[in-house]
């Protein structure tokens, strides 16, 4: 039955990092970006919730990283951040 409720209605600080499968670019299951969930963008109507369409880029960057161990160095760190870029933007 559909309710219309909204189904992945995240909120800042339910987690601390977000893992995104790359697969569907590279066409390994193995490679993951990572980035501090912090840093996300917020839905522009409710910003204690997190964008459900965020910008990830191909490959690493300043804001996503391929090294679990680097993502959490910078969730330990607590640099306050928002990714570059915007939902729908290349």
């Amino acid at each position: 039955m559909f309710t219309g409720d909204d189904t992945r209605p995240y909120k800042f600080g339910e987690f601390g990092l977000l893992a995104v499968s790359m697969h569907p670019s590279t066409g390994n299951w193995s490679d993951f970006l990572f980035t501090v969930s912090d840093w996300l963008i917020e839905r522009p109507e409710n910003t204690d919730q997190i964008l459900k369409f965020q910008p990830v880029p191909k490959q690493k960057d300043d804001d996503w990283t391929d090294n679990l161990p680097e993502a959490i160095d910078w969730l330990i760190k607590g640099r306050r951040k928002k990714i570059a870029g915007r939902s729908g933007e290349s």
